[in-house]
């Protein structure tokens, strides 16, 4: 069940991610007849509230998927939603340097377990 949350919430950053530009860019157009009239219910601070939660409890659903009764499950299925996590950390501002420095703790107990590729795929530009 914590693999199924963690994607799930990867997966929404990844929406919401995609959502913030398209509303930059919508808003940045001037276009003659805008191709929507409606009202914008969310805002960047709404976007960026629900990045940084889920993003959050990405984090903290990781010692559940790092115990050692998860075997090699729990730690190969954290590396596409801590990546995600941490892009959303990094996109946001300097602020959640905290939670960047918690990923990498997380990070350094992937390689700890073998997983000698961890710190490249999750924190990989």
């Amino acid at each position: 069940m914590a693999n199924t949350f963690t994607n799930l919430w990867a997966f929404r950053i990844v929406c919401l991610s995609g959502l913030k530009r398209f509303i930059a860019h919508f808003l940045s157009c001037d276009q003659e007849q805008p191709i929507w009239t409606g009202q914008l219910d969310m805002n960047y601070d709404d976007i960026q509230a629900q990045m940084i939660a889920f993003a959050k409890n990405i984090s903290l659903s990781m010692a559940y998927l790092l115990q050692d009764e998860m075997n090699l499950f729990g730690p190969a299925s954290t590396l596409f939603p801590l990546h995600v996590a941490y892009q959303a950390y990094k996109s946001l501002d300097s602020a959640q340097q905290v939670n960047i420095a918690y990923l990498e703790k997380i990070v350094d107990q992937l390689d700890q377990k073998g997983m000698k590729s961890a710190r490249a795929l999750v924190f990989d530009d």
